[in-house]
Formats: structure tokens, sequence, C-alpha cells
């Protein structure tokens, strides 16, 4: 009934879509961040964009839904400024420092912001001597 009224497809149709069984590996998200990337859709950001302001938002916790909205406007807009101007190599690094420069006290949940910075998932993460974060993935070093 509802891919009949949604999608304006006939019965026959609505039928056979509702007999597709998709492989659960097929998902690139899950169902919370596919949530949080179609909050920054709506609101017009291009999908990369989307996908980094999702991850800076579950990085925040409680912390985000605690700000009020002016100031929640301000923040979304100080990240994509910081997604648009650096290369992706730095990002990592430059969207900690940003939280630790905008929240001081605030201890940066690495394996939360991680998560949409790596894409196959990454082996190993760890710090340089000059207190950057690097990840290495398979055939992929950031250095």
């Amino acid at each position: 009934q509802c891919a009949m009224e949604k999608f304006d497809l006939s019965a026959r149709s609505a039928y056979q879509f509702s007999r597709i069984k998709l492989n659960r590996t097929y998902a690139r998200f899950s169902k919370k961040a596919c949530r949080n990337i179609l909050y920054f859709l709506q609101a017009g950001y291009p999908m990369n964009s989307s996908i980094y302001l999702a991850g800076c938002k579950n990085a925040m916790g409680y912390r985000w839904t605690e700000m009020k909205a002016p100031a929640r406007d301000k923040l979304i807009a100080a990240l994509n400024n910081v997604y648009q101007h650096t290369y992706s190599h730095a990002l990592l690094d430059k969207t900690i420092q940003f939280f630790q420069q905008h929240f001081p006290g605030y201890r940066v949940p690495i394996k939360k912001t991680l998560r949409f910075f790596a894409s196959p998932k990454p082996k190993r993460l760890f710090q340089t001597e000059n207190g950057l974060w690097q990840v290495c993935r398979p055939g992929y070093y950031s250095f």
C-alpha cells in the first residue's frame, strides 16, 4: 500500500517491490547516520559536506542537542568552512583542532570522529611526534 501511494506503483509492481530482499551489507551508512546526514541534506548542503557535518554532530553527542539554534547554525557554518577549505589528508587534524579551540576542555572522541573519515576501516590510528593524527589503511598512508 505504501509503495503504491509513495511511488505511484500498480498493485502488482508494489507487490514485486515488497518482495525485494537486500543483503544487509549493501548499506554504506547506519540508520542513525542516514538520519544525521538527511538533516544536512535537507538544509541544502551537498552530500560530502552533509556526511562530514553529520559526523561532527555525532562526535558532539548531547552537546549538539543542548545548543540553541543560532549557536548551532554558527557552528555548522564554521565546520562547513573547515571542510571546504581543508585538504582531505589534514581534515581530521583540523576538525580536532576546531573542537579543542571552540570547546576548551572537551575531549574529542577520536573513534566517533574517525568513523566519517575512514571509508575502508583503518588499520591503525596514531599520533605523530608533532601531535597530528594519522590514519594508516592498506594502500593509503596519510603523511
